[in-house]
């Protein structure tokens, strides 16, 4: 079973947005093929500026979204190479 929660219980940026805690120009989506680069505010960063999350389409229909989380120990551990 997958965890439903973003670093320390918080949700993750696609909760986030379809619970409509997102601004619609918070969130973006990668539309053309290439290279394109995006600076993502921190989703626990209070006020209401900057990208939070973006779409990047890995085939034709779905689209894979990401979003900055804090570095915690959990966070850690998930990108620490396996042994």
């Amino acid at each position: 079973m997958s965890e439903d929660w973003g670093a320390n219980n918080d949700f993750l940026g696609w909760h986030k947005w379809k619970l409509g805690w997102l601004d619609p120009s918070q969130v973006n989506c990668a539309r053309t093929p290439g290279t394109t680069q995006y600076t993502l505010t921190p989703l626990e960063r209070p006020g209401g500026d900057g990208t939070r999350l973006v779409f990047v389409p890995s085939t034709a229909a779905p689209a894979t979204p990401s979003n900055s989380a804090p570095a915690t120990a959990t966070t850690r551990r998930c990108a620490a190479p396996a042994s």
